[in-house]
């Protein structure tokens, strides 16, 4: 509790020593350039780090997490570019040979013409040595992130766009009992939408991507061309999209998805299962009223298994997460936000295996403040239970983490 106080005594310190030498509290200008510095310091209680059935393991981490950003134009107007990066520094209180560092610069760009012609784009680099910070329990180790996408469309005829996109993620391990995880994937897809309304627009997407596990064809810890586990998914969709501006804001798409492994079995003889399944992506909002919001969110797709060995089950699983959240501003300097997600883990179990399935629930309740127009903060609670069917206990665990944190603009 000590540690806390006095990281946050720090923090502050720190931006009122910066806000009482900067020009400006805020975003600083130069032209139409603005650079808006930030810190944020992140103090979690968290009593159970390691996510274990038994045995549970607590720990405060303090998480220091500057950042810069540079910006020309706003997003809303179509035309814009930012760019910038952001770092984060944990340290734990017991077990410090957690600590991590992670470094995320970003770029970003959209450009409209008047003849209805627009480019987006984006990419996104992680480099982090934080070896537990994954959405799964097998993603472990020291590693490089990097996507990238590009997006052409052409709006036409006063209600009609069509749009093409490309995306690139690439994963990389630097140990070498890591390296089977690296994979690169290539996803294209194309769109037609439909404008119905001043906001809202139907569109129909068809999409076609491959993963290479390039390491694993490379002979990696005993992986062939062969063996590994390249594999291609194919993605049919129908839906809506929401511009700003309306009470709906977002997009939501339904659709069946498909996955086809290149080769028959992996290197340990467990055969590769071709699957298809209903598949789904959302993140929709509703403004109840000036002061309330409600959120929506829903994926559900193939992922495949980086889990190899003597333990391994399965080569692939349907991941579904359903949630609901609430916004709700109080006054101008205080707000609250509570969600709800829900996930469920279905796999695509080795002949001989149990069948495998994971349900997860995810409560969160966050208070956000603003103490100066420069100095903001939140507390929030985070409670998440897993649980399993019969034969994989051992993956069950409830977690409660409790954080508290401030955020300096400068």
């Amino acid at each position: 509790m000590f540690k806390m106080f006095r990281n946050v005594s720090i923090l502050l310190f720190l931006s009122l020593l910066v806000f009482c030498f900067s020009s400006s509290a805020y975003a600083v200008k130069i032209g139409k350039l603005n650079i808006k510095p930030t810190i944020t310091y992140k103090g979690s209680y968290d009593d159970n780090i390691y996510k274990e059935a038994t045995n549970e393991i607590s720990d405060y981490i303090s998480v220091y997490s500057p950042s810069l950003s540079l910006s020309l134009g706003k997003p809303e107007t179509g035309n814009y570019i930012s760019a910038g990066i952001d770092a984060d520094f944990a340290d734990f209180s017991d077990k410090d040979k957690n600590n991590y560092q992670t470094y995320k610069p970003y770029f970003a760009f959209s450009l409209s013409t008047p003849g209805g012609l627009y480019f987006k784009g984006e990419e996104r680099f992680i480099d982090t040595d934080d070896l537990y910070g994954t959405e799964n329990d097998y993603n472990v180790g020291t590693r490089t992130i990097n996507d990238a996408s590009i997006t052409i469309g052409f709006k036409f005829a006063d209600k009609y766009t069509i749009e093409s996109s490309y995306k690139n993620s690439k994963y990389r391990f630097d140990d070498l009992a890591d390296q089977h995880q690296d994979n690169e994937a290539d996803t294209y897809s194309i769109s037609v939408l439909y404008r119905v309304g001043a906001y809202t627009s139907l569109f129909g997407q068809f999409q076609s991507g491959n993963e290479e596990y390039d390491r694993q064809n490379e002979g990696v810890t005993g992986w062939t061309p062969v063996t590994s586990q390249d594999n291609e998914k194919t993605d049919y969709y129908i839906g809506a999209r929401f511009a700003p501006g309306g009470k709906l804001s977002g997009e939501i798409k339904l659709g069946f998805s498909e996955i086809d492994f290149d080769n028959i079995m992996d290197q340990y003889g467990n055969q590769y299962t071709d699957d298809e399944a209903l598949s789904a992506e959302a993140l929709v909002g509703y403004k109840m009223t000036p002061k309330t919001t409600l959120n929506f969110n829903l994926s559900r797709n193939f992922k495949t298994m980086p889990e190899f060995g003597a333990s391994a089950v399965a080569s692939s699983f349907v991941d579904t997460t359903v949630g609901i959240g609430m916004k709700q501003q109080f006054r101008k300097r205080l707000s609250l936000n509570l969600g709800l997600d829900m996930r469920y883990q279905d796999y695509e179990v080795f002949s001989g295996n149990p069948d495998k399935e994971f349900d997860t629930y995810k409560f969160n309740a966050r208070l956000d403040f603003i103490v100066l127009r420069w100095l903001s903060g939140g507390l929030e609670y985070v409670y998440e239970d897993k649980g399993a069917n019969a034969g994989y206990f051992t993956n069950e665990y409830d977690n409660n983490i409790f954080t508290f944190d401030l955020t300096a603009e400068f």
